[in-house]
């Protein structure tokens, strides 16, 4: 309760807490700071791509690798995890495509492709102590009703395979809201345990 002359205030001891997420893009690891505990409850991980059959790529062509991919498997991560773990962040890892044929191959067979994309993505979890995965495909294409069941389908078996205690996170666009995109934002939100508005 507030103080004399103040309106009382009631906490809700049940209320969710807020969550703020701060993204770690790849590209601006040379300018980012170690330490954002104070304004932030999550780190993320921008990012990892992932392919039309569910895999993380790793290689952009047979003599460079996916940066993405590079700098989480070079070290350059580590002092932003070790960080973020000791003031008990969350660290999640984003997962993105904005590849119109990449997305539209991941949907064509989406159990095959969730399970291409489990078994490449949860060692990556274990190793790096993500406790959240987020998921960024960015289609706002209008898509057919099968192609949008297919994304909700691959969606739904990624979180089935997730350990207890690992949250999912799916990002949607404005546009997935007032129309028929890939994304069904009311599917997402009976799957996923958080979405985000972009």
């Amino acid at each position: 309760f507030g103080a004399k002359n103040s309106p009382a205030i009631l906490i809700n001891p049940l209320a969710p807490k807020k969550q703020v997420i701060g993204f770690l893009p790849y590209w601006l690891l040379d300018k980012a700071g170690t330490n954002y505990s104070k304004q932030i409850t999550t780190l993320s991980y921008f990012s990892l791509r992932i392919d039309g059959n569910g895999n993380i790529q790793k290689l952009l062509t047979p003599q460079q690798e996916e940066p993405g991919w590079y700098a989480l498997r070079s070290g350059k991560l580590d002092s932003f995890f070790s960080t973020a773990l000791k003031n008990n962040l969350t660290l999640s890892l984003t997962v993105a495509s904005g590849d119109i044929n990449a997305i539209n191959a991941l949907v064509s067979d989406p159990v095959n492709h969730a399970r291409n994309f489990i078994s490449d993505i949860k060692p990556l979890m274990d190793k790096y102590n993500f406790s959240d995965l987020n998921i960024d495909i960015e289609n706002t294409q209008a898509a057919s009703a099968s192609a949008r069941a297919h994304f909700t389908q691959f969606i739904g078996e990624v979180r089935k395979e997730l350990a207890k205690g690992e949250t999912l996170t799916v990002e949607i666009s404005p546009s997935d809201v007032i129309r028929n995109n890939l994304i069904d934002p009311k599917a997402m939100g009976k799957i996923a345990d958080n979405v985000v508005l972009m």
